[in-house]
């Protein structure tokens, strides 16, 4: 079917304008997943092809994070590395206790693999402020009475926070309130409540284990740091 333009599919039938946070959520996530693959390319071109292999499960695991928001399916549990998310925070939050040095402040000296990990993780934390915009639960009842943080935000305009399953498509179709995961992390309604935590909290992961692999790579004698 001939597209219209400045429309794309949004799911099943219905279309959404190419500028739906939903839309905007795929193109980062898109966007990730070419910057893995060539950051493959890169850690072969270095002769690290440890590196290469170590980022096939992030790339799989980010194709998974588009696929189940495409589809409407929940994620599944995240383990990267045999780490869990979980596990992942716990390495980031204190990295002394595993890593043996502190925060890494991120300069040249780390070299270009270190480099490439650091542009992953700051694409994958856009992502997940593109999937906070998206899932952003519409306010009802006395959080919509209040008044709520985005419209706070908005100076008191409508709230606007409505994403994914909130906006309206432009077939007139109805939301799809708890598609993949619900309203878990806040009921449908609530002020700051998303409609897909399973993707944010994918995401959130995901920007972890590229941090935490920064210091597998980081050159033998580098002294930077926080």
């Amino acid at each position: 079917m001939r597209g219209k333009a400045g429309l794309t599919h949004l799911r099943g039938g219905a279309l959404a304008g190419k500028d739906h946070p939903a839309i905007a959520l795929r193109g980062r996530l898109d966007s990730l997943c070419a910057a893995i693959v060539e950051a493959q390319v890169l850690g072969e071109q270095a002769g690290s092809a440890g590196f290469a292999e170590d980022l096939q499960e992030a790339l799989g695991f980010a194709r998974s994070i588009l696929a189940a928001e495409y589809g409407g399916a929940p994620m599944g549990g995240l383990r990267l590395l045999g780490m869990t998310g979980e596990d992942l925070r716990e390495r980031c939050q204190n990295p002394e206790r595993h890593f043996g040095r502190g925060h890494l402040l991120m300069d040249r000296g780390m070299g270009p693999l270190c480099a490439r990990l650091n542009s992953l993780r700051a694409l994958a934390r856009e992502a997940e402020s593109a999937a906070a915009a998206a899932f952003r639960a519409p306010c009802t009842g006395a959080a919509a009475a209040s008044g709520c943080a985005g419209a706070a935000e908005r100076g008191g305009a409508s709230c606007g926070c409505a994403g994914l399953s909130a906006g309206a498509a432009t077939d007139g179709s109805a939301p799809e309130a708890g598609a993949g995961g619900g309203a878990s992390g806040g009921e449908a309604g609530e002020a700051g409540a998303f409609l897909r935590p399973d993707i944010l909290e994918a995401l959130n992961g995901l920007s972890a284990f590229f941090y935490a692999l920064t210091y597998k790579y980081l050159p033998d004698g580098h002294q930077g740091g926080r």
